[in-house]
């Protein structure tokens, strides 16, 4: 079995030494290894020393983070990584060097290697794995991930496609004559000795032309590069004074602090008076050279790809941990909710996909390992203020916790209601008006975790929005919306939060535990305590957006704990205004068993509107809108052999019926067009068809209305099931 770094993504390369023998001299970077590793009773991760692969293919460390397979009267132990079924510990392996550069870029492990390693445990076990069990952390590990088979030797095709500097060793600059010496001393301009132009502030609306130039290059300092660059387009002022020649030798430095672009190169040995603007250009240089340089290419890969979590790592090694009440469905010491809230029933919830086996690789969604809970007054002008707290996981950002904020009547003070995981450092801020109360909470959901929140309010009868917090796609058929409501009247909710948690050991004298969350999975509101979260009526989650109005018939919804968004395809706009100007539409269907995966509508006046997913062919059918043909009826036909559609069929107001589906030994009267089959279709038909029983619906419009859209339950990358808006 080959392993892949799950750092870096590449081949940890077994060596030549027999089992039981010691390797008599240095190995190659991508041959030394650590193992993090936890059993599943335990709370804490273990580091192993560096260590290898044998010829057997067996993996052997040494016990101890700081130890290694080079030092004398060490004991090895051999490593097995985790497989469905076993009842071993889950060990992840990544080179040696790729953990001394993960340090590096988040010092703040260093204070606490255990704890350290256990989060980044937590990171590797909440993460999705391939089907061949490859790490898939949302990134391409720097183009390495095109080499990650099962077969083969990847170190060979490596060289001969031309990244071989994916096996140059990344290491540290030492000194500043070092990266001189192998860049070759690029040649820059050296710094003016005339004095800066002084810049006139009367009259001037460009506000950066006041500051005193001092402060503006303590503030550029701060920022990244990318961000002085919008800011030197939007102030000539600023533009003038920080052309690269201009700029002091102290902003140069801070582009090689570990969160800016040069970071990877900060040499060990360094000084106050070193040329910083040399070396950065010097850098630059060596970087955009198609030759050579390669083990500064590769750092700079690997210090990109540990960025990815660095925030993410640095911020659970400080001690917070996670907010609110582990919820418990048989607790009946939770408080009792008022009664007679019929409206409101048992509650409501909204989830994403999780894994809830602890006995297998992640394949899709996350893992939930644990509900909180908080109960919050919903009265009027209780709750004042909602932070959110966002955190980045695997390059997505998701809200990590919530803090309500609300009027506490005895003190006339404000107390803290917090759900989850906060991070005062990422909280946004929403304001909730006083004569407002909060109707609700609208979410933002990918497959793994909420990714963007906003509330509802209401003032009277009148219903209103704040503004997105978080991620919510714009359009993204990846994202899916839900709603969840307050029954008006209720004076207290129970607000249960699913969360992706693993138990963190705090530093100091003392063994403590504290759980810590990386992102929000599920959130739901309860009218009474204690209530089964299995029993609390699920919410459907909508894209790309929420539909305008009821649909016909009603849509059965996913199952609990899936992530079957239901499609919402308003290709008429939200007054029917695109009806007029629509000349096609096309069916992409994906294969014989399940054909139909998406719709296409195409307008004369306007790009065309793309519903669902992209199929392997298309089929299309024109349609004379600007004429004033309209839909009136759609036809649709399910088979016992698959749970999508397989032919679709639309009737209108002219009498014509278009027609989409995967073969022609079904033939529908009135055809528009005649349809191939679509690709792998068996080649005798006839002979599997017999066994297939097939169930026709129609949808039709009341009279004197239009079909101004469908919508269509997403399972499994098809159209099982159809319903229409009028």
């Amino acid at each position: 079995m080959l392993h892949f770094c799950v750092i870096c993504g590449v081949l940890i390369r077994r060596t030549s030494f027999a089992p039981g023998v010691l390797p008599d001299d240095d190995l190659q970077w991508y041959q030394q290894l650590h193992i993090v590793w936890r059993r599943e009773i335990s709370d804490t991760a273990t580091l192993s020393g560096v260590g290898y692969i044998d010829s057997d293919d067996r993996v052997i460390a040494p016990l101890g983070p700081e130890s290694s397979y080079r030092d004398a009267s060490v004991t090895f132990e051999e490593y097995i990584p985790y497989y469905e079924g076993s009842q071993l510990p889950w060990s992840f392996f990544f080179h040696a060097t790729c953990w001394d550069i993960l340090l590096q870029r988040v010092p703040e492990g260093l204070s606490d290697l255990s704890r350290f390693s256990s989060i980044f445990h937590n990171v590797l076990y909440c993460t999705t794995w391939s089907r061949h069990r490859y790490v898939r952390p949302g990134h391409d590990f720097g183009g390495s991930i095109q080499f990650q088979k099962p077969a083969g030797d990847p170190i060979r095709k490596i060289i001969a496609e031309g990244y071989s500097y994916l096996l140059a060793e990344p290491l540290q600059p030492q000194n500043m004559a070092e990266i001189l010496r192998i860049c070759g001393g690029h040649k820059v301009f050296t710094v003016p000795t005339r004095a800066p132009i002084i810049r006139s502030s009367q009259g001037s609306r460009d506000i950066f032309s006041r500051l005193p130039l001092e402060v503006l290059y303590m503030i550029i300092e701060l920022l990244p590069s990318s961000d002085i660059g919008r800011l030197r387009l939007a102030s000539t002022s600023t533009a003038h004074v920080t052309r690269p020649t201009s700029l002091p030798q102290r902003f140069w430095r801070s582009r090689f602090r570990p969160d800016f672009e040069m970071g990877f190169a900060m040499p060990i040995e360094a000084t106050i008076d070193e040329d910083w603007r040399k070396a950065y250009f010097a850098i630059r240089h060596a970087l955009s050279s198609p030759l050579d340089f390669a083990y500064l290419k590769n750092r700079q890969r690997m210090w990109n790809i540990v960025t990815v979590n660095a925030s993410l790592l640095a911020e659970h090694m400080k001690g917070s941990g996670l907010s609110g009440d582990l919820h418990n469905d048989n607790n009946d010491s939770c408080p009792k909710l008022q009664n007679g809230l019929s409206e409101l029933g048992r509650g409501q919830i909204i989830t994403t996909q999780f894994s809830t086996s602890c006995h297998e690789y992640l394949h899709v969604g996350s893992r939930k390992l644990s509900d909180t809970s908080i109960v919050l007054p919903v009265n009027e002008g209780e709750v004042r203020i909602i932070w959110l707290s966002m955190i980045c996981f695997n390059s997505q950002k998701f809200i990590a916790g919530v803090r309500f904020q609300a009027l506490d009547s005895p003190t006339q003070g404000y107390r803290n209601y917090s759900l989850g995981y906060i991070s005062r450092g990422s909280e946004v801020k929403v304001d909730i008006p006083l004569s407002h109360r909060i109707a609700g909470f609208e979410l933002a959901t990918r497959v793994n975790g909420v990714v963007g929140m906003r509330v509802v309010l209401q003032k009277g009868s009148d219903k209103s929005w704040t503004s997105w917090v978080g991620d919510v796609g714009d359009g993204d058929p990846n994202i899916a919306f839900g709603m969840l409501s307050l029954t008006k009247g209720l004076q207290r909710a129970l607000i249960v939060a699913g969360f992706d948690v693993s138990l963190i050991v705090y530093e100091g004298l003392q063994w403590l535990t504290a759980l810590k969350a990386f992102k929000m999975l599920d959130l739901a509101i309860l009218r009474e305590a204690p209530a089964r979260l299995e029993d609390v009526p699920l919410q459907p989650l909508w894209t790309p957006v929420c539909p305008r109005g009821p649909l016909t018939p009603a849509l059965q919804y996913s199952s609990r704990g899936s992530f079957n968004a239901m499609l919402v395809m308003d290709f008429g706009g939200n007054h029917g205004q695109n009806l007029a100007h629509l000349t096609r539409i096309v069916a992409h269907i994906q294969e014989y068993s399940a054909p139909i995966v998406g719709l296409t509508f195409y307008f004369d006046n306007q790009k065309n509107i793309h519903f669902g997913r992209q199929g392997r062919m298309e089929v299309s059918s024109f349609f004379d809108g600007p004429a004033g043909e309209r839909v009136v009826s759609v036809t649709y036909e399910r088979a016992s052999t698959s749970c999508g559609i397989v032919t679709l069929q639309i009737h209108t107001n002219y009498g014509n019926t278009a027609v989409f589906m995967p073969n022609e030994l079904r033939k529908w009267p009135s055809t528009k067009l005649s349809v191939p089959a679509p690709p792998n279709t068996p080649s005798d038909l006839s002979l599997q068809r017999p066994s297939t029983e097939y169930s026709t619906e129609t949808l039709r419009a009341p009279e004197d209305q239009q079909i101004t859209g469908f919508a269509a339950n997403l399972e499994q990358s098809l159209l099982p099931e159809l319903s229409f808006a009028t």
